[in-house]
């Protein structure tokens, strides 16, 4: 038997080397991705988009930086059903709330705005509103992304805000302020442009490198116009998607090597529309980033609403994604002297105009208002509620909304939409209403009562008639809003195929006591119309309220 040469086992082992290096790489792989996996599917019951502003709060003086920061939406939390901060440093685009050197610190082109703030306090002591944040919210087991608004236009109207980058780069925007897109602001930047989509990457890169976070939110839904050729003629093609899903790959890629370096996976959420439609047509490819893996966690809605949560839910279940519905303050006014106008599904939206701010409806923004809508995504199957634009740390439904054993038994209040708006669908594509695919009925968006049936479902999370102790068992009182006041007499409704009698009339409101076996949860179709012949006048319904009243239910 021929022995081997020195050269030959040098090569050997060489081979063997690289072989086990092989194994090691590939196992080290996988379990990277298995850790990926666990971490996007763990519990969030509710996630919490801080938008950094507390950052700018003046300093206080005698108390120290750090602490005076936390207090005013962060440290409340601890004990809270907020397992995760989405905390929004990456701003108006090349504008930034953290230290770095590919971006611009919003301290720099505030030009003494905010002379006092709490980040000037926290940059010269040496850290940053994202620093603090992963301290002190890993300490307390909370989970921090760093979010990044992907076109966040307030710079339009504050120009303190606009970022130099887009005063030095004007050929980086959908325009000027003599030029003006048709749907979005001008100050957007235009993700056609190599240049813009290589600084996205970078801006997220840095955040992946230089800090601890737990993942990165590509927040698109704030501003939802992406592209010239959507902000001028209202849609895009197949080939600026691609140029957006291939920046996506790239922040996968390089989230994934930060990843692998550190040994602890980094999260991608998305911030999107609930719909793959009108996704589509602002340039995202929704479900082509879902289908590759594009994407660990999705969070869908916003200003506006196009599907039921199931739409969503599905949608990212079919790839193992979790989806947080992202429930928006409500924040939309009405002048009730302004009379309703006519909308239907197959004619342009019209909007009723408010001409002073008046509450569309102080109880949209109840307690009960709110377990009711995490009711109805709980009921939807959702994997936790997304809260944007909720500023009080301290309130009650930050301990209740997040958990179903929580909202068990708690008084609710339905709305078949609850939050209404001032930036509806139609300001960024034209024809909205076809992406509709339910009724978007509040007071803002009244529907017409006519001699055919007009059907409109109102989405419940309790469970009602479960409750076999009849002391348990809740009151349910339905409401309509119907203008004029006059013709509620002439309207009849039924719900989930049962009239409804004996209403009780209070002005332009009309209440009905249900039976709690009536109502089940998921949809229940209310059911209105006039008698053929009764006049000219046009009646129309502004708003449904379902309000579920428990004995012990506060």
């Amino acid at each position: 038997m021929r022995l081997p040469t020195l050269q030959h086992l040098a090569l050997l082992t060489a081979v063997a080397i690289f072989a086990t290096t092989a194994v090691a790489a590939v196992a080290k792989s996988t379990t990277l991705a298995e850790l990926r996996k666990e971490a996007a599917h763990r519990t969030r019951r509710i996630i919490l988009n801080n938008d950094g502003d507390d950052s700018l709060a003046p300093r206080k003086a005698g108390a120290p930086v750090v602490d005076q920061f936390l207090q005013l939406r962060t440290s409340p939390l601890v004990d809270s059903q907020v397992d995760t901060i989405f905390y929004c440093s990456i701003r108006c685009f090349g504008s930034v709330l953290h230290r770095t050197d590919v971006a611009e610190n919003l301290t720099t082109h505030l030009k003494g705005s905010f002379p006092n703030s709490l980040m000037s306090g926290l940059l010269s002591q040496g850290t940053d509103p994202l620093q603090v944040m992963l301290e002190f919210c890993h300490a307390k087991k909370i989970e921090v992304f760093c979010s990044m608004r992907m076109n966040d236009t307030h710079d339009a109207a504050n120009p303190a805000l606009r970022p130099q980058l887009k005063v030095d780069h004007p050929e980086y925007l959908l325009g000027s302020e003599t030029k003006k897109p048709l749907y979005g602001q001008w100050t957007a930047v235009d993700y056609g442009q190599a240049a813009v989509r290589e600084l996205a990457v970078r801006y997220i890169e840095e955040v992946c490198t230089r800090y601890d976070v737990d993942g990165v939110e590509l927040d698109f839904f704030r501003h939802p116009v992406l592209f010239k050729s959507h902000a001028y003629n209202g849609a895009v093609g197949d080939g600026e998607r691609e140029l957006l899903t291939e920046m996506l790959r790239r922040i996968r890629a390089m989230a994934e090597a930060a990843g692998t370096r550190r040994g602890r996976p980094i999260l991608i959420a998305i911030r999107v529309p609930d719909s793959v439609e009108y996704c589509r047509t602002i340039g995202i490819d929704l479900e082509r980033w879902l289908r590759e893996g594009l994407t660990d966690l999705l969070a869908t809605g916003g200003y506006f609403r196009l599907n039921p949560w199931e739409y969503s839910v599905r949608l990212g279940h079919q790839h193992g994604v979790p989806v947080y519905p992202s429930m928006d303050a409500p924040v939309a006014v009405l002048d009730p002297r302004i009379p309703a106008r006519e909308f239907t599904l197959t004619e342009k939206l019209t909007w009723v105009t408010a001409t002073e701010e008046r509450p569309m409806d102080a109880r949209r923004n109840s307690l009960e208002s709110w377990s009711g809508r995490a009711a109805v995504a709980v009921k939807a199957g959702a994997d936790g509620v997304y809260l944007f634009n909720m500023f009080t740390p301290t309130h009650p439904l930050l301990w209740q909304i997040g958990d179903p054993a929580s909202l068990a038994g708690k008084n609710k209040l339905y709305f078949v939409n609850w939050r209404g708006t001032r930036q509806p669908p139609s300001n960024y594509v034209p024809r909205s209403n076809t992406f509709f695919h339910e009724r978007p009925l509040n007071p803002l968006f009244p529907l017409e009562i006519t001699s055919t049936p007009l059907s409109v479902p109102l989405p419940v999370g309790d469970e009602t008639p479960a409750a076999k102790n009849r002391r348990a068992r809740p009151q349910l009182t339905a409401e309509l809003w119907i203008q004029p006041a006059a013709s509620i007499a002439s309207v009849t409704v039924t719900c989930n195929g049962r009239l409804l009698e004996r209403g009780t009339t209070d002005s332009d409101r009309v209440k009905f006591a249900l039976d709690a076996d009536l109502i089940k949860p998921g949809s229940n179709v209310f059911v209105l119309r006039r008698p053929a012949g009764g006049g000219d006048q046009k009646v129309f319904l502004r708003d449904i309220v379902l309000q579920v009243e428990y004995p012990d239910g506060r």
